[in-house]
C-alpha cells in the first residue's frame, strides 16, 4: 500500500505531521510506503501513469501540466496518462469544469469526506456531496475504473444505509 501526504490549507501543521507519524509507525512494515515531506504537490509513477496530487489552492489548474512535464521529466517520455487530483473545493467541480485536460494531463476536482461545519452553511455548501473517490489503473493499459463512495452529509455514513 502507498500513502501519500499532501497538506491542504486549512491543516497544514497537522497533516504535515500526520504523515511523518504514519511513516515512522508503518517503518517496518514491507506493504506500507508513506511519503511524507514537506512539498505541496506529490508525483506517484505506476507503469504508463503518472499522477499528480495537490491540494489546488495555490497553483492554477492550467499550469500543472507544465509542472508535472518539469518536475517529472525523468519519467515523462516513460508515460502516457498522466493526470492530477486536487482537493480544494471539497466537491467534484468547481465553477470551472470538473475535469479538464491541457496538454495531455487531466486535472480533477475530487469530493471531500469533510462534514458540514459553520463555514460552509454561511457560504452555501453545506449540501456539498460527501464522498471519496478509487482510481483503478492498469501498469500497462492506464486508467480502467473509479469508484466513488457517498456519504451523507450529516450522519457520515454511506448513502444508502
Amino acid at each position: 500500500m502507498r500513502v501519500i501526504q499532501v497538506s491542504g490549507n486549512h491543516d497544514q501543521v497537522s497533516s504535515f505531521t500526520l504523515g511523518y507519524v504514519l511513516k515512522a509507525y508503518y517503518r517496518n512494515n514491507p506493504n506500507v510506503d508513506v511519503e511524507a515531506g514537506p512539498s505541496p504537490y506529490k508525483f506517484w509513477k505506476f507503469g504508463t501513469n503518472l499522477v499528480g496530487f495537490d491540494h489546488g489552492h495555490h497553483i492554477k489548474p492550467p499550469r500543472l501540466a507544465a509542472l508535472m512535464a518539469h518536475e517529472c521529466k525523468d519519467v515523462w517520455a516513460d508515460t502516457s496518462f498522466r493526470e492530477w487530483h486536487l482537493g480544494d473545493q471539497h466537491r467534484k467541480g468547481t465553477g470551472r469544469p470538473t475535469i479538464m485536460e491541457e496538454q495531455g494531463v487531466s486535472v480533477e476536482y475530487l469530493p471531500a469526506l469533510t462534514p458540514p461545519n459553520a463555514w460552509h452553511r454561511l457560504k452555501g455548501f453545506n449540501w456539498q456531496q460527501r464522498g471519496a473517490m478509487a482510481f483503478i489503473w492498469d501498469h500497462d493499459e492506464g486508467p480502467l475504473a473509479r469508484v466513488q463512495v457517498n456519504l451523507n452529509s450529516y450522519t457520515g455514513r454511506p448513502t444508502g444505509e
